[in-house]
């Protein structure tokens, strides 16, 4: 005798989760992946938006950060707000984040982000990768934003500096 649910609804959350996952672009299922290894709330663009100039690491050494943030940049090599909204919309409508309009921050269920975690093929590379889009965040914000940011910021640090990432030390000394 088959059993029979509450409500007759036989996919389970990781189900309905992966179904979702699988219908969104690639982008942004990979933000979605990425933001798994950052902490779960307080998430937002001003990670990315300062990473691109600069002076840690070769870009040889940062092929996997910049690779992924390309994919926010307009057709000038500059930050794209609208193309990182129009991302985080398309995870937003398959209810896998959800954003504080006033303070324009993401956060993820602990849930999802903790499945979102478990799919990913390749842990170690997306943690070092995270852990490297931290440091570049971190060594190039402007001076006159650098306490606030850096505050908003600090989860996240923490959370890649438990789980063992190999946070760009490099950077260190360019946060004067």
């Amino acid at each position: 005798m088959p059993v029979q649910t509450h409500d007759h609804y036989a996919w389970t959350a990781y189900t309905t989760w992966q179904t979702s996952v699988d219908r969104l672009i690639q982008p942004a299922a990979m933000f979605l992946q990425y933001c798994s290894f950052l902490h779960h709330n307080g998430i937002s663009d001003y990670a990315s938006k300062y990473t691109f100039a600069s002076d840690g690491p070769s870009e040889e050494d940062l092929q996997e950060p910049l690779e992924f943030l390309s994919r926010f940049l307009g057709p000038s090599g500059e930050w794209d707000s609208l193309q990182f909204s129009n991302i985080t919309n398309e995870v937003q409508a398959y209810s896998l984040i959800s954003l504080d309009t006033e303070k324009k921050l993401f956060s993820i269920h602990p849930l999802v982000y903790a499945w979102s975690r478990t799919t990913v093929s390749n842990p170690e590379k997306y943690m070092s990768t995270t852990g490297s889009i931290l440091g570049m965040a971190l060594s190039k914000h402007p001076q006159h934003d650098i306490q606030l940011r850096s505050l908003a910021i600090c989860p996240h640090v923490e959370l890649a500096v438990q789980m063992d990432a190999q946070v760009a030390l490099v950077f260190k000394g360019n946060m004067n």
